[in-house]
Formats: C-alpha cells, structure tokens, sequence
C-alpha cells in the first residue's frame, strides 16, 4: 500500500532537545520529510534520563526518548566548537526548515544569528520554541511541562478545593506545543509554495500554546472577570449530567450537554420522572440543583458497572465512557486494528487518516550519532571529517 508522503523532499534541521521539539519534528518526519537530528555530545539527555526501563536508559533508549525520536538520522555536533558549527552551516545549505528550542539569544551567542543562517539558505523556515513569548518580560526564563502547567493557570483547573493543584498525569503541553510547532511549519511551506516567501521565522510559546488549550475558559474569565475554580472531573461544559460518576464497578464518564441526551440519559437510568421534577426541569434548574442530580445519577448507576452503561448509554446517543487504565486504554487501540501504534514495542505515530492512510513509522530511533548512512548524499558529503 502507497504510503502518503505530502512533505517527501523537505530537509528539516532538528536541534531540539527534551519532547516538544522532537515531537514536531517526529510528526514532519511521519509526513515525509527527511529530518536530520542533531544532539549534542553524548545525545540528548532524554534519552538517558526518561522511562522506567533503568537497561534503556543506560543504552541512551529511554522510552520517553523513543516516543519522538523514530524516522529521524541523528547526529552529534558540538556546537560550541568552530567544526561543529561549520558542519551545522554547511548542512543549512541543503535544508528547508530549521526547527529549534534553546532559550532565546543562545544561537546569537554562538554565531548562528539569523543573518548567518540565511545567508547559507535564503528561503530557510526557522522555527524555535520557547517557554514565553518574545514580548514576555519572562521570555528568557527556562521551564519544562510541568512549570508552564503552573505558570499558565491550568494547574489550578485541575484537581478539588481538596486536593489543590494538580498536574495533568501526562506532558500535554510538551505535545501540544510540539504540534502547534509542526504546524506553523506546514503554514511556512505553504506560504513559501504559494506565495514566494523568503525567509520564515515561527516562534511558538509553551505558555501561550496552554492557554490556547484551555481557551474557552480564558474567554470566559475575560468577558466576566470571574476566577475560575477547579474542575476536578466535572466536564469543560459544566453541565451537572456532564461528568465522572461511580457506578457498582468502576468509574464512568458521561457527556450529556444536550437537552435530548439529558432526557436519553435519563431515561436509560430509569429516571424518566425527573423531568418532570421542578429542580431538573430545565437547564437553570438542574444547575442550582447540582449536586442533587449527581446523586440521583449515582445512585442509578450503581445498579450496573461502568462496562455495561458504557454500551447502553452511547447505542441511546449518550457520550460515556468508562474510565480506563493506560494498559486497557492501548489495548482497545490495539484491537482495533490501527496502525497508529507502529512497530514491535509499539510507538504512537500521527493520530490522523491522510488521504484514506496512515502514516508510517519508517525507522525506529537508534544510538546518538549513529546514522550517518542514512543521512541524504548531500549532507552526508558535507558532514564527512567533521564529526
């Protein structure tokens, strides 16, 4: 089967470093373009740092590494070196995108200005990342998921009055900063193809890219200057029928925001009678009335687990789902049938269809500085006695 290639004869210069850099250029990588990565010496230390295999660590493959690092050549430069950074500008002769994350002012600092980078590639796309935006007063300071999580307000979303801030179990917004980089990349491509630009600069903010994804409720403080409480596992709509409810076994998540899914809802939960009743009558009411409608539910679904309202619930057009562990979770992915889950361990690749396909996971990450032969001709001449 013809796999997709929309980005296939696009060289991308990867100097990123840690998940959200890596995982854009992962994603152009999945799309077709050719990616060259360049880690410092030893190679990035994700890879010796991520995962709780303590044997992959040590081989410098550690999961949390592997998640991003496949369809990519790796090579270790050192740039603080006159050969490291000749070999870096003689590779920028042949690329059409320059993806990158060090803290702003590090590449001026050692004489990859802009100027210098284009004169070696005049249309070049230079993409970089960093915590805040460039008009931030914090713009220079530096920061992982974690602390942008804090820092952007949607820590304080999460949790209860009770438990108090928490972190989001996964790096959502390394992600999603990784994706917003990938995409300003296509947009540069296009605008390059379309429209003849020439040089394209993209900078992309960790904390603005996880304001953007709690953006609804960020238009809602700004219209009413209301501060926001924490939303445990209530969902986005706050909706009273929309949220997660205990059941005879297991926990369920539920989404009904619409009037004809709260009246299906009730009506599976044998509960038809509450609409007539005048605290849930009508959207107003059942808000005020809360809490006596989570427990009403609740008190329902304890009749059943969660497994089996999950198929009642969504064949009446319900949203619901039970919650599940991360194992269960990859393994209905697996059963599916879907390659998304590429290779033998599996490794995420793009969660999308293009053109009717998927795209594939061409090779699997390897040692730091182990892919010189993989390296296209051009780069692979220009690199040779300099590494």
């Amino acid at each position: 089967m013809h796999t997709p290639k929309p980005l296939g004869g696009i060289r991308v210069l990867d100097l990123t470093h840690v998940i959200a850099g890596p995982y854009a250029t992962y994603l152009l990588a999945l799309m077709g373009a050719e990616v060259v990565r360049i880690e410092p010496m030893p190679g990035d230390s994700l890879r010796f740092r991520s995962g709780s295999d303590a044997v992959l660590r040590e081989q410098g493959l550690g999961t949390g590494f592997q998640a991003q690092g496949g369809g990519k050549a790796s090579v270790c430069l050192d740039l603080k070196t006159i050969n490291g950074r000749d070999a870096l500008l003689g590779l920028v002769s042949g690329a059409d995108v320059l993806v990158e994350n060090f803290r702003p002012g590090v590449l001026d600092r050692l004489g990859l200005t802009s100027e210098r980078l284009t004169q070696r590639r005049p249309d070049l796309i230079h993409c970089s990342l960093s915590a805040y935006a460039p008009e931030d007063g914090r713009a220079d300071w530096p920061a992982y998921d974690n602390v942008i999580q804090a820092a952007s307000g949607l820590m304080a979303l999460s949790g209860t009055p009770e438990t108090g801030p928490l972190k989001c179990g996964a790096p959502i917004v390394d992600y999603a900063s990784g994706m917003m980089m990938a995409f300003a990349v296509a947009s540069a491509l296009v605008a390059r193809e379309k429209q003849g630009a020439r040089h394209q600069r993209a900078q992309i903010s960790m904390q603005e890219t996880a304001q953007a994804l709690m953006g609804s409720v960020v238009a809602d403080y700004l219209a009413t200057g209301k501060e926001p409480t924490p939303r445990g596992n209530a969902a986005g709509s706050g909706m009273p029928a929309s949220g997660c409810f205990r059941t005879e076994a297991g926990m369920l998540a539920i989404g009904a925001n619409e009037e004809h899914q709260m009246s299906a809802l009730l009506e599976v939960l044998g509960l038809s009678e509450l609409a007539r009743d005048p605290r849930f009558a009508d959207d107003a009411s059942r808000r005020n009335n809360a809490k006596a409608l989570g427990e009403e539910i609740e008190t329902a679904l304890a009749d059943r687990p969660a497994a089996e309202w999950e198929i009642l619930l969504n064949a009446a057009g319900v949203p619901a789902a039970r919650v599940r562990s991360v194992s269960e979770a990859v393994g209905d992915t697996l059963a599916s049938g879907a390659c998304f889950l590429s290779g033998e361990p599996g490794l995420p690749t793009a969660p999308l269809h293009f053109n009717g396909q998927r795209p594939v996971l061409t090779c699997r990450p390897g040692p730091a500085g182990a892919d010189m032969d993989r390296l296209p001709t051009l780069w692979r001449d220009d690199l040779e006695g300099r590494v």
